[in-house]
């Protein structure tokens, strides 16, 4: 029921999360004495890198490919965020655990995930970014799996974490007093 309403939600929260992806291509060239050769040049500019928002600090697959109609950045000021969409013909659990561990080494920190079904979330902070990635398995309609990184980087101070109220407490990250402990089943 809860998940209901998230995945519900989940629109609102695409406006403002996003992470970007620069890709470089080789290109073979002929050469007049020695065949050919091959250079990196710069992939053809997107849309989405000529925004100007670069997340280096999110790592994606290579086995994933930008779907750009989907994708989506925003840049102002004080914020920057937006989501790319992304598909590949790879396993739910490799991408959770890529994700899993490239992240605390690009400097997050995880703080949640959500599975039901299908579909898993995962939850990363770093001090004024926060990073949501929504993977969903191959379904009836969907031949590979789509995984969703949403981003958001405040460049305000006073932007108020993920993890924490408007207090300042962390709230994501202690146990809440008033509910019990779920029971494992083995």
């Amino acid at each position: 029921m809860l998940f209901k309403k998230f995945l519900m939600a989940v629109p609102l929260i695409v406006v403002f999360f996003a992470s970007g992806c620069f890709n470089k291509t080789t290109v073979r060239q002929e050469t007049s004495e020695q065949g050919t050769s091959a250079t990196e040049a710069p992939a053809e500019p997107s849309h989405l890198s000529l925004m100007g928002t670069n997340f280096e600090d999110v790592e994606v697959p290579t086995e994933l490919e930008i779907v750009q109609d989907e994708s989506i950045i925003i840049n102002t000021t004080n914020f920057s965020g937006g989501t790319l969409v992304y598909r590949g013909n790879v396993t739910t659990e490799s991408i959770i655990k890529f994700f899993r561990i490239s992240m605390p080494k690009n400097g997050w920190d995880f703080v949640v995930s959500s599975f039901a079904k299908k579909s898993t979330v995962l939850t990363f902070i770093k001090p004024y970014k926060n990073c949501m990635i929504f993977i969903q398995a191959p379904g009836d309609w969907q031949r590979n799996t789509r995984v969703q990184i949403w981003v958001s980087n405040s460049a305000q101070k006073g932007a108020q974490p993920l993890d924490q109220d408007l207090k300042g407490n962390q709230n994501l990250k202690n146990k809440r007093p008033d509910v019990e402990p779920a029971i494992r089943v083995n």
